[in-house]
């Protein structure tokens, strides 16, 4: 809990004041008397303030918070209202008044402030964390202006006390009571000595006086009897060429974890945190496609949770622009119905981005092209109820009389509720980005238009921390990729600097062949292709103010394709992986460190679905889902993804019901038609096991039924 104090004056209600039920308080503003504006950074944990000061309607308020608005008014949050004049000081309902526009409102110093004050002639009960100099600095805390023995089991002991008590204060030690000692004899070293039990092994078990040769070079073994067959170990009898056998000190293998469901012989096993317990669960891979029964033009669509078991899709389907709301459960895609964005003959409806604002919310940028005289950008915002989709009203960012190429490149989260849509007219208009804020009624606040570069194409944007993304786009005059690191306030953009990440030159064209992914707070990873190559490079990036510094690039051979576009390629991190996913290339899984180092850990060949795919992150679950197109019938399909076969463990041997301790080994039964002496991988979609390298191994067939890790 913090305390802060604030010098300031006289504030006025807004609008019609406030009721006496309101919870919160909007003020015409609320700053300091030189005019900056008070913030959450300003205030304590709990303020307090006044109503009406000095009249019949006086009353006590508390509050947590402000929210400075774009409209100049403030509004206080986190309100209790009523709060009595006198101890206890707590609510009382009896005393919430309603207050009319303009009424007087202060911040001051009530009853309820100074309870929370210390005060040196009362009893206090401290419940915050006080921190005193460092030790033998005259002001640390001291008990009284002359030395007494503590006497309570909670005092806290004085430096004297424990002087006192260290060595002259400890009783002697006898045969039943622990205490001080002396050595028995000057100890080897003065400053380190040792005290040696009589079980330690460098001490003679037989009496001095009687010792023989034979009882010199023996141990006493197990039954505390000298014997010349009791050896030394040796270097020879560790590596296992000598004579001593020795038994493991170590608790017996295996160990073992209970299971965290229902197991079946050949499951593969990784671990996991339950509630504080590890068990040991299944591994479930690439699971089983779940689809809907709908045919759709899949080049131009977008989709998202909203829920943790919901999503929404949006895709354009004969020149039109449809939505269709969806619940999972289990392997089972339910659509409800279908809503009609735009029926205007919006063709070439370029790309799509929709993203969730809250639960059962989303945003949706587009670009709708009527076919005869204008283009335009559109952004709206709306709800889902069960599966019904409710719109709120469309905004224009931007229009074109004439450009039919104008198209959307990016929707980023910057804040809660605000967002950055970003597009371009493939330089025949000035290409730019501009804020969308939601607010509660899914209506949207519309800032202005920010230029980037009038000859840039190919936008991506990205988040890097509240407030701040950035934007790398293409100049096609130069042959040039640019980056600038944006800020946001308000509705307000600003853009910092051009800076450069592919310098001018035909030999090093980008193009449309780039995607950026965030990675952390103020980093990321870009993937690219130059001059429409199969190389697919990464490079880790990582921001200062209004400059990234980049890694060296990784280049991957045959990692995409010619045709690598943002249409065709998407990635997504997931976990400490990266993954990607490219029509005619496949699902690609690496892993990174933010130093730039990246590895291809998996390689998942989908020529049979040669579509586009995108990827769709399940909040707090292991699941993402991909979408492609089969062949020509243009049918929308989803398939979780559950990459975690990287965290094999062990196998079943046998039958184990869920919480049964299950024995984690490193020989595994229970296969069939194994191949004496291969070795053997956890396959693709973790469903079994498969001959062909993966980057997680089980081990080797030893028969047709046995595996040794």
């Amino acid at each position: 809990m913090s305390q802060n104090f604030l010098q300031t004056q006289k504030f006025r209600l807004s609008g019609s004041g406030v009721t006496s039920a309101a919870t919160s308080i909007i003020l015409q503003s609320f700053a300091f008397p030189d005019g900056t504006n008070i913030t959450d950074s300003s205030l304590g944990t709990t303020n307090y303030g006044t109503l009406e000061p000095g009249t019949t309607k006086e009353e006590i308020i508390s509050f947590t918070g402000v929210t400075q608005n774009a409209s100049g008014t403030a509004t206080l949050t986190g309100v209790t209202r009523g709060l009595k004049f006198g101890t206890p000081y707590t609510e009382d309902a009896s005393l919430k008044q309603s207050h009319s526009g303009g009424a007087i409102f202060i911040v001051s110093n009530n009853p309820q402030m100074y309870e929370d004050l210390i005060s040196f002639n009362n009893d206090e009960t401290i419940t915050g964390e006080w921190t005193f100099p460092a030790g033998g600095n005259a002001k640390a805390p001291k008990s009284g202006a002359s030395y007494s023995e503590p006497t309570d089991d909670l005092e806290l002991a004085s430096k004297k006390y424990i002087d006192d008590i260290a060595i002259a204060g400890s009783p002697k030690a006898t045969d039943s009571v622990y205490g001080i000692s002396k050595l028995s004899t000057a100890a080897a070293s003065a400053t380190e000595p040792i005290v040696v039990g009589d079980n330690d092994n460098r001490v003679s078990p037989v009496s001095l006086a009687t010792v023989d040769a034979d009882q010199v070079d023996a141990l006493a073994g197990t039954a505390g009897t000298p014997s010349s067959t009791n050896k030394y170990v040796t270097d020879e009898d560790t590596t296992g060429t000598g004579d001593v056998v020795r038994e493991s000190a170590l608790p017996p293998f295996p160990e073992t974890l209970p299971a965290y469901e229902d197991l079946v012989v050949g499951d593969l096993l990784k671990t996991i945190n339950d509630e504080g317990t590890y068990k040991l669960k299944k591994i479930v891979g690439i699971g089983d496609e779940i689809s809907d029964t709908a045919q759709y033009d899949v080049d131009y669509l977008s989709f998202c949770y909203i829920n943790t078991d919901k999503i929404i899709i949006f895709y354009e389907y004969s020149n039109d622009l449809y939505a269709q709301a969806g619940t999972i459960s289990g392997a089972t895609l339910t659509f409800g119905t279908v809503v009609v964005v735009t029926s205007s003959n919006a063709i070439d409806t370029k790309d799509l981005f929709v993203r969730k604002v809250a639960d059962d919310r989303f945003i949706l940028a587009y670009n709708h092209f009527n076919g005869a005289s204008t283009t335009s950008i559109k952004g709206v915002a709306g709800s889902v109820s069960g599966t019904t989709i409710t719109l709120g009203t469309a905004v224009t960012p931007y229009t074109d009389a004439h450009d039919s190429n104008l198209r959307v490149y990016g929707l980023v989260e910057v804040d809660t509720s605000k967002f950055v849509v970003a597009h371009d007219t493939y330089g025949s208009a000035p290409n730019a980005v501009v804020v969308l804020d939601v607010n509660v009624s899914d209506g949207i606040t519309l800032g202005s238009e920010v230029n980037l570069d009038d000859d840039d194409v190919y936008i991506r944007i990205e988040k890097l921390e509240t407030d701040v993304f950035i934007a790398f786009y293409y100049d096609s005059s130069e042959y040039a990729t640019f980056y600038r690191v944006c800020s946001v306030s308000g509705t307000v953009i600003t853009v910092g600097s051009i800076k450069t990440f592919i310098a001018p030159g035909d030999t090093a064209e980008l193009g449309d062949n780039y995607n950026i992914v965030q990675a952390g707070e103020n980093s990321g990873i870009i993937a690219y292709s130059q001059n429409q190559a199969t190389t697919l490079k990464l490079v880790y990036y990582t921001r200062i103010g209004d400059t990234l510094t980049f890694s060296t690039a990784t280049s991957f051979i045959d990692g995409c394709s010619t045709a690598f576009s943002n249409l065709s390629f998407d990635m997504i991190i997931f976990g400490n992986y990266l993954y990607t996913f490219e029509k005619a290339v496949g699902l690609k899984k690496f892993s990174f460190t933010s130093s730039g180092e990246f590895v291809l850990l998996q390689s998942l060949a989908e020529t049979s679905r040669a579509t586009t795919g995108k990827f769709m992150d399940k909040t707090e679950t292991e699941i993402l889902l991909s979408t492609y197109n089969v062949g020509n019938q243009e049918l929308l399909k989803f398939t979780p993804l559950l990459l975690d076969y990287d965290e094999f463990i062990t196998s079943a041997n046998t039958t184990y019901n869920i919480d049964v301790s299950v024995p984690i080994v490193d020989v595994f039964t229970g296969f069939s038609s194994l191949l004496n002496g291969l070795d053997y991988y956890i396959n693709a979609d973790a469903s079994g096991l498969t001959i062909n390298s993966t980057y997680q191994k089980v081990g080797k067939a030893i028969n047709d039924t046995t595996i040794i890790k």
